[in-house]
């Protein structure tokens, strides 16, 4: 197969991927009792302020649902009490269909209370893809305390977040648990386009698919590498693509891609081939690949990231200058 039949079909077989998560919905429930702050912490999460924000208690009455738009929904639910009181069957079949259920707790109230309790079990019972959100932390002295307190009383079964939405402290960790929580049910894609701050979402992203290249180089079967590490590094593209909203054509993408992938494949070889010598040849060939094919992943991601950032045309020329450019970067932080 040559390299351009390659590039076509992995395209296809990751553009089906992205295509499939953006068709999807992701619902994300709140539950806490009035006050909590779960519609200011939204609100700094999201690039809309579409739910409503308030001090007046009781204000939301039922599960209300607030449309994000891009698939992605917000519900608000009742108060604690109105929780526990209401076990109806379609309350329970709402958050079993949730994707992400954020439970709030008040650090500068009574922390974890009997009511509390009781409503984290009943919600718990019906889903557990879960995080706890301890907000309001600027107002409590002994925030440490408090959360290996909550994750005593959980058995350290949920994630627990301390956050101000106030402040915006802890925010930015809230949104990588949530982004961890979607990965699971395959909708990452969808919550990261909706976040205020699509560039720490797009780093992580370059950082991972980085760190899983270094797998694949680092493999000890010889040649194995050119598959798997063109899939990554085209996924890891579209990916960014649709994070920006910049749209790629295959014919486009294979023109900028098909030479830094061929880089890939060209400066790992000696390493594959070291693969096939016995002894330490295994050892230094997959050390030279996994280096390599990190860097180079990490690279193409960069570039990448710069002309959509930027808002720049598609070019070939500018994505090869760039991949170099980062290239020579990355090299130099790994000395």
């Amino acid at each position: 197969m040559s390299m351009k039949e390659l590039f076509g079909k992995v395209f296809d077989q990751e553009a089906k991927k992205v295509a499939k998560q953006l068709a999807e919905t992701i619902t994300i429930t709140m539950v806490g009792d009035v006050n909590a702050g779960k519609s200011s912490t939204i609100n700094r999460i999201l690039n809309q302020d579409v739910a409503e924000v308030g001090a007046n208690p009781g204000k939301t009455v039922q599960i209300s649902e607030y449309d994000y738009g891009d698939g992605v929904v917000l519900a608000d639910t009742p108060g604690l009490n109105d929780i526990i009181a209401s076990h109806s069957d379609e309350t329970r079949a709402y958050y079993r269909r949730s994707d992400i259920i954020l439970f709030f707790l008040n650090a500068a109230g009574t922390v974890y209370s009997e009511t509390e309790k009781q409503a984290l079990a009943f919600v718990a019972s019906e889903n557990k893809k879960l995080i706890i959100v301890l907000n309001k932390i600027d107002a409590s002295d002994d925030v440490p305390t408090q959360v290996a307190y909550i994750r005593e009383q959980t058995n350290h079964a949920y994630p627990v977040v301390a956050v101000s939405s106030r402040t915006g402290e802890n925010i930015d960790e809230l949104v990588h648990v949530m982004l961890a929580l979607a990965k699971d049910n395959e909708k990452e894609l969808l919550l990261a386009k909706k976040l205020r701050d699509r560039a720490s979402v797009a780093n992580r992203w370059i950082l991972t698919a980085s760190a899983s290249a270094g797998g694949v180089g680092a493999s000890p079967i010889p040649f194995s590498d050119s598959i798997a590490l063109s899939a990554l590094q085209i996924s890891l593209v579209l990916k960014l693509a649709s994070l920006y909203d910049r749209r790629l054509t295959k014919s486009n993408l294979q023109d900028m891609m098909l030479p830094l992938i061929t880089t890939t494949l060209g400066r790992t070889l000696a390493g594959s081939l070291a693969k096939v010598i016995p002894g330490v040849g295994t050892v230094v060939g997959g050390a030279i690949n996994a280096g390599v094919a990190a860097s180079v992943t990490a690279a193409i991601g960069y570039a990448f990231k710069a002309v959509f950032e930027k808002d720049m045309s598609l070019d070939a020329q500018l994505i090869q200058s760039l991949f170099k450019d980062f290239l020579k970067k990355e090299q130099r932080r790994k000395k």
